[in-house]
């Protein structure tokens, strides 16, 4: 079966709102090839993002998911990105709270240890 710990949130723009605009989240989902990557709050090795088609009717639903590196990665090196990151949920026992009861894992990365 899926493992929700490796699924990813879809965030979507309300209709009348533009793509700048807060986000709330519609739901989630596993692709292959992001399901292989694991996390970490501190200094993640990728940031996820997804594409949206935006135009005058607000933003609309895409499903391409792009990694994209924050350094240079070698063949066949563990990819992590941050599933809760620390810049964003600064105090680790609201991070940790967070991903155990989304993802279900006690981060013990090196921010969190």
């Amino acid at each position: 079966g899926a493992d929700a710990s490796n699924a990813v949130t879809i965030d979507i723009a309300p209709l009348a709102s533009t793509c700048a605009s807060a986000l709330s989240v519609e739901g989630s989902a596993l692709y292959l090839l992001s399901s292989m990557l694991n996390h970490a709050c501190g200094a993640p090795d990728a940031n996820v993002e997804f594409a949206f088609l935006c135009g005058e009717d607000g933003c609309g639903r895409g499903g391409d998911l792009t990694l994209l590196a924050t350094r240079d990665i070698r063949a066949g090196e563990e990819l992590r990105v941050s599933y809760v990151s620390a810049e964003d949920v600064p105090v680790k026992s609201t991070r940790r709270a967070q991903l155990l009861e989304r993802y279900g894992f006690m981060c013990s990365c090196s921010t969190c240890a």
